[in-house]
């Protein structure tokens, strides 16, 4: 049995979080092969890749013809005037914020910020539609799709002129997961800014035929409404493990490979064989008999702070690769 755990883009790029070692950790020590990938970091460094950026100016250009005047025309002339000068500069300012006196050098942390947020608006900008993405001051909004409403979420997901990130999913993740072939999928979001890239994401990978869970603390705030709401998961998820995920997962795993008896997985929403929601019982962990966060197999060298890059990284693979 394996696992891929996944954690979408609309987040902050300086470190990783903790749900998905945490997770790790407990599934590693009972047996199960994992693979995390961060997907808020590995995303924003795909769309700052010189290619991209090039290729995004040039689809801003003829963005340019579209609309002659207007709020958008303005948006695209400030992306065009600023991200020109600095995709050269793009490889230099990432790194500026991995080196140790770089990052405390306020005149270039500064100028390695504001390159970033010009080549995520650059990206965001080359698309047909109005989509507005940043990770300085953390932003994922699509006009004319509301993240509250379920059928916004129904009829925006699957167009790829709302979707920064479509590119970087067909061909890096999926592909990937093509050849991994894992049990299950999890995919963690936590907050508002990761709704549409991470639903985006679950929409493509249970079309695709994987078995889609979604996670994290945004989710299990509603799961009351959830529960009315069947659509959800016919679209976007096999099931939705709300509040604290180590038990949950590892019984899913079991039934996935044993008599799928999903009412026996705590902490667990899902369609039963009448469309109908189900959440099963609740479960809390004993935290005094969770294992240590695992860290082994993300990028911690990656990461857009130089305390991770430099200093810590020797010291969080020794302890705590398996």
């Amino acid at each position: 049995m394996s696992v891929a755990l996944l954690f979408p883009p609309g987040a902050d790029p300086r470190s990783p979080y903790l749900a998905l070692p945490s997770l790790a950790a407990f599934l590693r020590r009972e047996g199960i092969s994992v693979t995390m990938r961060d997907l808020n970091l590995e995303g924003l460094l795909y769309v700052l890749r010189q290619d991209n950026l090039n290729a995004a100016r040039t689809k801003c250009v003829e963005n340019m013809e579209r609309f002659p005047q207007g709020e958008r025309r303005d948006r695209l002339g400030w992306a065009l005037l600023h991200g020109e000068s600095l995709i050269s500069s793009m490889d230099e300012a990432i790194e500026s914020l991995r080196d140790p006196r770089k990052f405390y050098d306020p005149n270039c942390f500064n100028w390695a910020r504001d390159c970033i947020t010009v080549g995520a608006n650059l990206a965001a900008a080359s698309l047909p539609r109005s989509v507005y993405y940043d990770v300085v001051q953390i932003k994922y909004d699509v006009e004319g799709i509301n993240p509250v409403y379920l059928s916004d979420l129904i009829s925006g997901m699957d167009d790829p002129d709302a979707n920064v990130f479509h590119d970087f999913y067909e061909q890096e993740v999926l592909s990937c997961l093509k050849l991994q072939e894992p049990t299950l999928v999890g995919i963690s979001i936590n907050n508002r800014q990761q709704i549409l890239p991470g639903l985006m994401l679950a929409r493509l990978l249970k079309k695709h035929g994987f078995f889609v869970v979604i996670g994290g603390t945004l989710y299990t705030k509603f799961t009351q409404q959830l529960q009315k709401r069947p659509a959800f998961f016919q679209h976007f998820c096999n099931g939705l493990i709300a509040y604290e995920g180590e038990t949950a997962l590892l019984e899913l795993l079991t039934q996935l490979h044993g008599s799928h008896d999903f009412s026996s997985v705590p902490n667990y929403l899902y369609l039963d064989n009448q469309n109908t929601v189900r959440i099963t019982s609740y479960h809390v962990e004993d935290l005094n008999t969770l294992p240590t966060p695992d860290f082994a197999g993300l990028p911690l060298d990656q990461y857009l702070a130089c305390c991770l890059s430099r200093e810590l990284t020797p010291y969080l693979q020794i302890k705590l690769t398996p």
